[in-house]
């Protein structure tokens, strides 16, 4: 199973590494594989959680087909278009997610561990 997430993410099919695990990891939502794929590096993947989308005011999806979730996120993104614009997925959550506690995390774990 992780073999072939592995051989989807070397060829860069990010979408289809994130539906595989979906749909063989059981126990680990559509939220939680996005944010696996993210922590991997993957920053074009956001984690939609409860606290996203409260701040910006949506419904959190609860569906397991990746495109709707991508689609979800995709409308987060459009509530601030110019940082949208400015930062990839995953880095947009970090902003909001500072923005909503009105403190800044320098992350630098994750840097660390990816650069």
């Amino acid at each position: 199973m992780w073999r072939n997430v592995c051989r989807m993410l070397e060829r860069h099919n990010v979408d289809e590494a994130h539906k595989h695990i979906v749909d063989n990891v059981k126990g680990v939502s559509t939220t939680k594989a996005a944010f696996m794929l993210a922590m991997l590096g993957y920053t074009e993947k956001m984690c939609l959680d409860t606290n996203m989308c409260q701040l910006f005011e949506i419904e959190r999806p609860s569906t397991v087909v990746v495109d709707r979730y991508e689609n979800a996120c995709q409308q987060v993104r459009d509530r601030a278009p110019t940082l949208g614009v400015l930062v990839p997925p995953f880095l947009f959550q970090w902003v909001a997610f500072d923005y909503q506690r009105r403190t800044t995390t320098s992350h630098e774990t994750w840097f660390d561990s990816v650069l």
